[in-house]
C-alpha cells in the first residue's frame, strides 16, 4: 500500500538536507551570520536621500554644435518644422540634477579637465572659474 505524502512534507525533508549540508561547512555558516548581523547596521549608517548633480561643461556651445549640424540633419531627411522646434527648444536650461555649463574656448575646456581650472555655475547662470 502506498502512502501519499503532502508537498509541505517533500519541501521540510528537502530544507532539513540543505541546512544540515550547508551547516558543516563553517566558513560558509559564519559568513552568514556576519552579514544577517551586519546589514541592518549598515543599512542604518545609509543616508536617507542623496543629493545627486552632475555638471556637464561643453564647448563648443549648444547652439553652435546645433548649427554646425544642420546640414547632417537635413541630409538625414530632418524638416524644416522640426528644425525650428529645435532651434526653440533651450537644451542648455538647468534640468533636476544636470547642469550645463558652456565654455567660450578649447583652453578653458581643457584646463577644467585638467583640474587646473575651476568651474562652477552662478544664480544668474554665467560661467566663472578660479585659477
Amino acid at each position: 500500500m502506498s502512502c501519499t505524502v503532502s508537498r509541505a512534507a517533500i519541501v521540510g525533508a528537502l530544507l532539513k538536507k540543505e541546512l544540515t549540508a550547508y551547516s558543516r561547512d563553517l566558513v560558509f555558516l559564519g559568513l552568514t551570520l556576519v552579514v544577517l548581523v551586519a546589514v541592518p547596521f549598515v543599512f542604518h549608517a545609509l543616508p536617507d536621500s542623496v543629493d545627486e548633480s552632475i555638471t556637464l561643461a561643453v564647448y563648443p556651445s549648444i547652439d553652435e554644435m546645433i548649427g554646425e549640424a544642420k546640414g547632417t540633419l537635413i541630409e538625414m531627411g530632418v524638416t524644416e518644422e522640426q528644425l525650428a522646434e529645435l532651434d526653440g527648444l533651450d537644451l542648455a536650461a538647468e534640468e533636476e540634477g544636470l547642469t550645463v555649463v558652456e565654455l567660450e574656448n578649447e583652453e578653458r575646456l581643457r584646463g577644467v579637465i585638467e583640474g587646473s581650472l575651476e568651474l562652477w555655475k552662478t544664480e544668474s547662470a554665467t560661467a566663472g572659474d578660479r585659477r
